[in-house]
C-alpha cells in the first residue's frame, strides 16, 4: 500500500511540473510574439514597456529553474550591490530588469533542450514572421495606397503598443511601417528574432525566412532592417550545400541590397544628417546611440554616468554596455559567464549565426527586449551535447537528506 501511494504522489509531482513547464512556456511565448506592451496599465503616466514581466511571473513559478545557475545568481548579486552602493537606484534597476531574464530564460532553454522540449511552440516562430509581415505589407497598403485597416484596430493598437502610430512614423513618411512594434526598427529587430528562431527549429525554412525578411525591408524601410537583413541572407545563403547557389544567391542579395541602398530615403536622410552635423555623437542625433553603447564602456572599471541629449537620458544600449556600465568587474563576470562559460560552444548549430545574435543582445538592442534574449538562446544552446544535470541546490539537498538519513 505504502508502495502504490508512492507511485500516486509521484504522479501528481509530475503532473504539476509539467503544467508548471506549459504555463511558463506560454508566457515566454507571449512576450516572444508580443513583446511591446504599454506600461501605462500598470504605471499611469509611465513612458517605458514593459514587456518583460511574463517572463518574470513564469520565474516566480518555478524559481529552482532560475537558481540553477548559482554563479549566475552570485555575480548578478555583486553587480547589483556595485550598482547600488555607486550608483543610483534607476541603475539597480535597469540590471536587474536585463540579467534576470537573461539568467531565467538560458536556463529555461537548456532544461527543455534536455527534456526533449521546445522552448517556443514549433513553428510558433515561423507563423508570428508571417503574420507579422503580412500585417506591415497591410499597413504599407493603408498608409499610401488605400485605407484597407479599420480604424477600431489602428486605436487598439495606439492604446496597446508603446510610441505606435496610425500614419507613417514620422511625417515625411521616410521611415515606413512597424507592424505592432514601438517603431520600424523595433519591427526590423523582432523579425529578425522570429527569423532566428524559426530557423534554428527548421533550417529547412531559411530560403522562406529571408524571402519573408526581404518584404519586410522593402516596407519597413529603417537601416536596422536593411542591415540586418543582408547578415542574416548572407549567412543563410553561405550554408547552401552547392557551392555555386551560394554564390549566385549571394550575388542577387548583395545586387538587391546595393539597388535598395541606393534608393533608400532613409539612407539619404542618414547621409544629410551627416553632412549637415558631422560624426559627432554628441550633436548628430542619428548617431548618438553610438554614445550609449561606447561610453559606458569606456567608464570601466568606474561607474558610468549617464548624460543627457536631446532632452533623453542616454542609457546603455545592449547587455555588455548595461552590465559594464552600471557594475563594474562584477558586470564584466557576469556577461562573460552568460556567453562564454555557461554553454559547450563547441556544439553549436551555426557560429555565424550565434555571433549575430551575441552582437545584437551585447550592444544592439534593450537588454530586456525578450525576442531577442530568446533569440540568442535558441542560436547559443546547442540541441546536443547537454546532459542531464542535478541543479546545485538539488545536490545539497540529496547531500543533507542522506545525513540525516544516515544511522
Amino acid at each position: 500500500m505504502p508502495h502504490s501511494e508512492e507511485i500516486e504522489s509521484r504522479a501528481v509531482v509530475m503532473s504539476l511540473n509539467k503544467l508548471r513547464l506549459g504555463l511558463m512556456r506560454a508566457l515566454v511565448a507571449l512576450s516572444f510574439v508580443w513583446p511591446f506592451i504599454n506600461a501605462n496599465y500598470f504605471f499611469p503616466q509611465a513612458e517605458f514597456e514593459v514587456n518583460f514581466l511574463p517572463v518574470f511571473v513564469a520565474a516566480a513559478i518555478a524559481p529552482e529553474i532560475l537558481a540553477a545557475d548559482g554563479v549566475a545568481l552570485a555575480l548578478l548579486t555583486g553587480t547589483l550591490a556595485f550598482a547600488a552602493t555607486y550608483g543610483s537606484m534607476d541603475a539597480v534597476l535597469r540590471i536587474a530588469i536585463g540579467a534576470f531574464p537573461c539568467i531565467f530564460l538560458l536556463n529555461l532553454q537548456q532544461y527543455c533542450v534536455r527534456s526533449n522540449k521546445e522552448l517556443i511552440p514549433r513553428s510558433l516562430a515561423y507563423r508570428t514572421l508571417q503574420l507579422f509581415v503580412s500585417f506591415s505589407v497591410l499597413q504599407w497598403i493603408d498608409f499610401y495606397v488605400h485605407s484597407v485597416i479599420p480604424g477600431w484596430i489602428t486605436d487598439l493598437l495606439t492604446v496597446l503598443v508603446p510610441r505606435y502610430s496610425g500614419h507613417p512614423y514620422d511625417e515625411l513618411g521616410l521611415r515606413g511601417v512597424q507592424g505592432w512594434a514601438s517603431e520600424p526598427s523595433g519591427a526590423a529587430v523582432i523579425s529578425l528574432c522570429f527569423a532566428v528562431v524559426a530557423v534554428r527549429q527548421d533550417p529547412r525554412r531559411r530560403l522562406w525566412v529571408l524571402l519573408w525578411l526581404c518584404i519586410l525591408v522593402v516596407v519597413n524601410k529603417s537601416i536596422y532592417g536593411m542591415v540586418l537583413v543582408a547578415v542574416f541572407g548572407f549567412i543563410c545563403l553561405a550554408r547552401r550545400k552547392y557551392k555555386w547557389h551560394s554564390i549566385i544567391g549571394l550575388g542577387l542579395l548583395t545586387a538587391g541590397f546595393l539597388i535598395y541602398a541606393l534608393k533608400s530615403a532613409r539612407l539619404e536622410e542618414v547621409v544629410a544628417t551627416m553632412v549637415l552635423y558631422g560624426a559627432d555623437p554628441a550633436i548628430n542625433i542619428d548617431l548618438a546611440r553610438v554614445n550609449q553603447m561606447l561610453l559606458p564602456l569606456a567608464a570601466f572599471p568606474g561607474i558610468y554616468k549617464p548624460f543627457t541629449i536631446f532632452g533623453v537620458d542616454m542609457q546603455p544600449m545592449g547587455l555588455l554596455p548595461l552590465l559594464v556600465g552600471y557594475g563594474s568587474v562584477f558586470g564584466l563576470s557576469l556577461y562573460a559567464r552568460l556567453v562564454f562559460f555557461k554553454l559547450p560552444l563547441r556544439n553549436l548549430q551555426s557560429s555565424t549565426l550565434a555571433l549575430l545574435m551575441l552582437l545584437m543582445i551585447s550592444f544592439v538592442v534593450p537588454p530586456d527586449l525578450i525576442p531577442a534574449i530568446v533569440a540568442f538562446t535558441y542560436a547559443l544552446t546547442p540541441t546536443t551535447g547537454l546532459p542531464r544535470k542535478d541543479i546545485w541546490h538539488e545536490r545539497v539537498a540529496n547531500k543533507l537528506h542522506g545525513a540525516y538519513a544516515a544511522p
